[in-house]
């Protein structure tokens, strides 16, 4: 994600963890260990796009193509509405498809 920052110039990013009730406890005390964490990123611009990514809370391997998912799909998953100020056209173009050419060069 540091290298889209620099490669794209301006972009949005959301991090945090999917919560849900029953995570497991951090040994004796109260504090849940997320077992999922994710990104949500967007590019404003005259073509903007969109993309998000999820992992499991363990070192990943492999290629961060793999981790990709649309915003929506987050939203869904995570409950949370990003990037709630975008009119409806563009949300639905960031929100609902990835363009990996756009994200990580030509496929």
């Amino acid at each position: 994600v540091r290298s889209f920052a620099i490669e794209k110039d301006s972009i949005w990013i959301v991090t945090g963890p999917i919560l849900h009730d029953n995570l497991p406890l951090m040994g004796d005390s109260p504090i849940r260990i997320p077992e999922l964490f994710y990104k949500a990123i967007y590019k404003p611009a005259s073509e903007p796009q969109g993309i998000a990514f999820v992992m499991r809370n363990v070192s990943a391997t492999g290629d961060l193509q793999a981790y990709a998912i649309t915003i929506d799909s987050l939203e869904r998953l995570s409950g949370i509405n990003f990037f709630p100020y975008l009119n409806e056209a563009e949300r639905r173009k960031v929100q609902s498809s990835i363009n990996l050419a756009f994200w990580f060069g030509e496929q």
